[in-house]
C-alpha cells in the first residue's frame, strides 16, 4: 500500500509526495480580478509548507463568468506576470518533519519539508 510520503508520477509529472494543497477561495483579488499583494503571500506560504502541489482558487475566464466579489481572474493576457512568480525558501534542518521528533522512525523516514508545527507532527504520526 502506497504512504503519503511516497513519490507518485501523474501524466508524466514527478511529484516527491503526495501532499497535496487543494484548491480554496481566498477572495482576496483586486475587483478586476488581479491578483493582490495578499495573493502572492498566500501561496507563497502555501508552498514554503512543502506540498508537492497547491492548487489555485476558482478563477474566472470571461468577465461575464465573474462568480463573487474579489475573485482571482484569467480572462486577460494582461494578468499573467502576476500570477507568474517563482518563491526559492530554503529551510533549515531543524525546521523539518524528521526533526519534530527525532525519537520516531516514522518521522525520521518522512520527506525533509518544512514542520509547521508540533500539533501538525502529532496529527500526522497518528495517521502512520
Amino acid at each position: 500500500m502506497a504512504r503519503f510520503t511516497d513519490p507518485i508520477e501523474v501524466r508524466g509529472l514527478r511529484l516527491k509526495h503526495r501532499v497535496l494543497m487543494s484548491a480554496m477561495t481566498t477572495s482576496r483579488a483586486g475587483e478586476d480580478g488581479s491578483p493582490s499583494p495578499w495573493t502572492r503571500a498566500h501561496y507563497t506560504e502555501r508552498a514554503r509548507g512543502g506540498a508537492a502541489v497547491c492548487f489555485s482558487e476558482a478563477s474566472f475566464v470571461s468577465p461575464e463568468g465573474k462568480g463573487f466579489p474579489s475573485q482571482l481572474g484569467v480572462h486577460e493576457d494582461s494578468l499573467v506576470p502576476g500570477l507568474r512568480y517563482t518563491h526559492a525558501f530554503t529551510v533549515g534542518e531543524a525546521q523539518t518533519v524528521p526533526a519534530l521528533y527525532p525519537e520516531s522512525l516514522d518521522f525520521t523516514s518522512m520527506p525533509k519539508v518544512l514542520a509547521t508545527g508540533f500539533m501538525v507532527g502529532l496529527i500526522e504520526w497518528a495517521c502512520l
